[in-house]
């Protein structure tokens, strides 16, 4: 398939539609030759165009009577290849691609193909196109040029991985174009595809390399990462409770700090002092930064100090891991930054000194409580140079009355002249359109829409990891309000995946609650029951000791013993035997249980001593035995041992883990963290 040239990109021109239109197919001036397909089967059709809407992928759909067709073309005793690829070709005007098959369920004679494969093949509904079988080769290396020069590689890499994984096949020459945001769209040229021209991109490793279109794009690009890389870099200060930070901010400029640890069950609080005109906006996202246009608390009021004060019940706070404070600069300021946490107190009216104190009267200008015998000095003074607004009860000296006005529109008031009103007004009083459509009353009301509820809103998916546009909120249903999902992360979790504690098949948005349900249950599991032998790992049998079958089994006897006399003599004998006469095992660790590991052999009074607490307290469960065992199960002894030193996991949990990873320590480490309790648990 020949390329075509680089600079002609007269068919990457896209619509203004909010579906992100990920290819682009070239003009072809003369029909070229289909190559054969590799699959024995041959299916060639002219069917009639019928579009799809709101599709992003490259998969059609097909009438039931071709899938008929397909099945009787091909060759006996084989099935139909997968995945299907065909290609199409407009007859009129040279333009092929090639296309997956979503499903058989098109009306008889009839394609139904996504609009943008219609728009750049210029078919409309009812047009005929040709459809022919082809079994394209899986892809092995793509090589990709960008049409413009300054695509950053964060930019575009998850959001290209994330759209070839909707996509069946590629064809060289084709232009992928990948829209990251409602202004931004990323183009490239498939330049080389390996082993053919056209290529399936279903289950297989594809290398992917990208070129720039010329030396001068590169520099350009260059210049942008450097750019880019800078911005990255640009200060961004974490800070603490109860910590107060100093600072300088430029007119029209942004200084930016992080909090990433706060009690979640107390209430925050935010305090902003500045000289100079400087506001304070937040938001809960790790991936932006607020802005004045996009934050979801903020004060631009024209107080001196500015508090924000968020209660821990705030919903806003539920899923927030961190807290982006801006400080903006109105003018050129400098301001302190503190935050603080505790109960905060509702704003009240600070109460009057003195207010019904005998002896005090109070003043009916500017309503403070002063002493009887110096009233009419007070008022005289007061009257002469203080001035009440009889609408909101401020009192401030008559030179700045001119300064002190009231909204028409609301209930704020303010005392710093024009300048603070028309702040007032810009922000709280003028309407404002977003991308996404909605209209919205003020440019308050614009910020929190685009912070939390703006369908074209980027964010970062947990699943899919790539920036998608979140979608409409009003879609989602209340056990994904619940979980903090936005509507892509609720389609994109709906994919299934297997359980690998139990699995079990859930949707991928399920696991993090379906998990929880698995630790709740570990944590619930009692401790196992082991072998009572110490230097043994393997599980408790029934048997009046605890011991395990292969520790009991020297001790057995078929005889009837109701009060255990009998197996109390002889647990004295085996041990008495192993005291005094040894196991005879080179590797026997068991001292100062074993002649053979201490090396000499103990007397018949000694090694009473010794033994009593266990023969006696037989029956005790606080009791344990130390019974020689063979090297492989003192060898998993020693790594239980070693384990439950660590001080995260009980000796019992321990064992337990070390016997069913039979031995391996680090299946026994992975056996602990999804099965055994934890000691601080």
């Amino acid at each position: 398939m020949a390329t075509p040239p680089p600079h002609d990109t007269s068919d990457d021109e896209q619509g203004d539609d909010d579906l992100m239109y990920p290819v682009s197919r070239p003009v072809r001036r003369e029909i070229p030759p289909a190559s054969p397909s590799p699959h024995p089967l041959h299916w060639t059709r002219q069917l009639k165009v019928t579009l799809l809407p709101n599709d992003a992928s490259d998969r059609i759909l097909l009438p039931p009577s071709a899938l008929e067709q397909l099945l009787s073309s091909a060759p006996a005793n084989t099935d139909l290849p997968q995945p299907m690829t065909f290609r199409l070709l407009n007859p009129r005007n040279a333009r092929f691609t090639h296309v997956g098959v979503r499903e058989f369920s098109a009306p008889d004679n009839a394609i139904a193909i996504p609009v943008w494969i219609a728009d750049t093949l210029e078919l409309a509904e009812e047009d005929n196109v040709g459809v022919q079988f082809r079994a394209l080769p899986k892809a092995m290396r793509v090589k990709l040029r960008p049409l413009e020069a300054g695509y950053i590689e964060d930019d575009w890499k998850a959001l290209l991985e994330s759209q070839l994984r909707i996509h069946t096949t590629l064809t060289r020459g084709e232009i992928l174009s990948i829209r990251a945001s409602p202004s931004t769209t990323f183009k490239f040229l498939v330049d080389e595809l390996e082993p053919e021209d056209a290529v399936n991109l279903i289950d297989t490793d594809v290398t992917t390399e990208i070129e720039e279109m010329s030396q001068d794009n590169a520099r350009k690009t260059r210049d942008q990462r450097l750019h880019a890389a800078k911005q990255r870099k640009a200060e961004v200060t974490d800070i603490g409770l109860a910590g107060t930070v100093d600072g300088t901010v430029g007119a029209g400029e942004y200084v930016y700090f992080r909090m990433k640890q706060w009690d979640r069950q107390q209430s925050l609080e935010l305090v902003l002092s500045s000289e100079g005109d400087a506001d304070l906006v937040i938001s809960t996202s790790e991936d932006w930064k607020p802005k004045v246009d996009m934050h979801i608390w903020s004060n631009r009021t024209e107080d001196v100090t500015k508090r924000i004060s968020l209660a821990s019940t705030n919903i806003e706070l539920t899923h927030a891991e961190v807290l982006q404070i801006g400080v903006y600069g109105n003018a050129d300021a400098s301001f302190t930054l503190t935050v603080q946490q505790g109960d905060l107190m509702m704003d009240v009216e600070d109460a009057k000194p003195n207010a019904n104190a005998p002896g005090f009267t109070q003043c009916q200008n500017c309503l403070s409580w002063v002493p009887e015998r110096s009233l009419l000095l007070h008022q005289n003074f007061c009257l002469r140079n203080n001035s009440r607004c009889q609408r909101c009860r401020t009192v401030l000296p008559k030179k700045e009355q001119a300064q002190h006005w009231h909204c028409t529109d609301c209930e704020v008031h303010g005392n710093h002249g024009p300048s603070s009103l028309a702040k007032h007004r810009s922000i709280e009083h003028n309407r404002q359109e977003c991308t996404c459509g909605q209209s919205l009353a003020s440019l308050s009301s614009l910020a929190f829409h685009r912070a939390t509820s703006c369908p074209v809103r980027l964010i970062k998916c947990r699943f899919c990891h790539t920036f998608k546009e979140q979608g409409d909120v009003s879609t989602l249903n209340a056990a994904d309000m619940l979980a903090g999902l936005t509507p892509h992360e609720a389609e994109c979790g709906s994919r299934t995946v297997e359980c690998q504690l139990c699995s079990r098949r859930l949707r991928i948005k399920e696991l993090p609650i379906h998990q929880r349900l698995h630790d709740d249950e570990r944590k619930a599991r009692p401790e196992p029951r082991n072998c009572r032998n110490i230097n043994c790992t393997r599980p408790r049998g029934d048997n009046p000791l605890g011991l395990c079958t292969i520790c009991f089994g020297p001790l057995y006897s078929p005889l009837h013993d109701p009060v255990h006399r009998r197996l109390q003599s002889r647990l004295e004998r085996k041990l008495l035997t192993q005291l005094m006469s040894g196991c005879g095992q080179a590797h026997c660790g068991n001292a100062p249980y074993c002649a053979t590991a201490l090396g000499r052999s103990v007397g018949m009074s000694e090694a009473m001593k010794v033994i009593r607490e266990q023969v006696n307290g037989m029956l005790r469960e606080d009791v344990q035995f130390h019974v020689c065992v063979d090297e492989v199960v003192q060898r998993k002894a020693f790594l239980s041992g070693m384990i439950a030193a660590e001080g995260v996991y009980g000796m019992e949990w321990a064992r337990k883990a070390v016997e069913d990873a039979k031995g391996d320590i680090s299946r026994a480490r992975a056996w602990l963290e999804q099965n055994a309790r934890r000691l601080d648990e």
